[in-house]
Parts: C-alpha cells; structure tokens; sequence
C-alpha cells in the first residue's frame, strides 16, 4: 500500500522500481486470488451440506456472505490487473498509478471484511460442522 502512495506522489524514482512494484503487485495478487479460491473451495460444500435446521439456517446465512464477499475480492483483485501491468511495462502515467491506487484500497478493504466474515463465522461454523460430521461417520 505504501509502495502504491509513494508511486502515486510521483516520486517512483527509476524503471527498476517501477518493475519492482508491478513485479510485487502481481505477486500479491496471485497469492490473494490462490487464498479466497481456496477458502471458498473448503467453505462451499462443507456450509452447503449442513443438515440439521439449526445449523442450516446460519450456514446458509454464512454461505451466501462468504461467496458474496470471496466474489467481491476476486472481483476487485481484477481491477488492480492493469496498473501492475503497466508498471511491469514501464508506461505506468499518473492516471494509471491513481488507479491502481484507488484498486489497493478498494482490494484492502474488501479483504479485511472477507477475513474477518472467515475468521469470525465460515471458518468456525465448517470446522465444527466438519468435526461433528466425523464424529457420527466414525461413532
């Protein structure tokens, strides 16, 4: 994030740095896209599966937020695409750097709230579903 400010204040000294951000960003990407795919992949089947009424009324509940806010991710991920692109290339102009600026908070924000959806209820809810669905298999 810093890197995009300081890049956006147009004080991105040199085409190494510039390559350098785009090289980091594309990065950052990719491992964002792999990460919420993955969650969404584990989370889907395992909320979707839920049986029983107590559990698949919230897991419905949480199934449907968590692939709205994964969706929501992936979708902003895509907008940061052509500012890294353009760093790569080195025709990175102050439009595009304010762009992509604009695309990494946006992404930032819309992380932070998937994370904390994952972390505070998709993520419990399956473990706990997972555990008890071994239990009956297996007891």
């Amino acid at each position: 994030m810093l890197a995009v400010r300081v890049a956006v204040s147009g004080e991105l000294a040199s085409d190494v740095r510039a390559r350098a951000l785009g090289l980091h960003l594309a990065a950052a990407a990719a491992a964002v896209r792999e990460q919420v795919s993955r969650q969404r992949d584990v989370v889907v089947p395992v909320l979707a599966a839920a049986d029983n009424a107590d559990d698949g009324a919230a897991a419905a509940e949480l199934l449907t937020a968590s692939l709205a806010s994964a969706d929501r991710v992936l979708s902003v991920v895509r907008a940061t695409s052509p500012g890294a692109s353009a760093l790569l290339a080195q025709t990175a102009g102050v439009g595009a750097l304010q762009q992509l600026g604009i695309a990494t908070r946006a992404l930032w924000s819309a992380l932070v709230d998937h994370e904390r959806l994952w972390a505070a209820g998709a993520a419990p809810l399956a473990r706990r579903l997972l555990s008890e669905r071994a239990r009956t298999t297996c007891g």
